[in-house]
């Protein structure tokens, strides 16, 4: 028997925030695509935050924050 999740596979990346826009923050992540590899992604993602995100987290330019990413985004 397989097991199946309905959630939707998400990397988690840590990153740097670059900008923040509104409720929007863009930041800077470096993604290792595999443990035990060399290749890695870097580049802008933004996060969309709601209102209540946003609040909680209290994003600053400059500080880390971790972010979750659906595959395929």
């Amino acid at each position: 028997a397989s097991e199946s999740s309905s959630a939707p596979a998400c990397h988690v990346a840590t990153g740097v925030v670059r900008r923040i826009e509104g409720v929007a923050v863009r930041i800077l992540v470096t993604l290792r695509l595999a443990p035990d590899g060399p290749s890695a992604l870097e580049g802008d993602v933004t996060a969309e935050l709601d209102a209540v995100s946003f609040a909680a987290l209290r994003p600053v330019a400059g500080e880390r924050l971790a972010v979750r990413i659906p595959h395929g985004a």
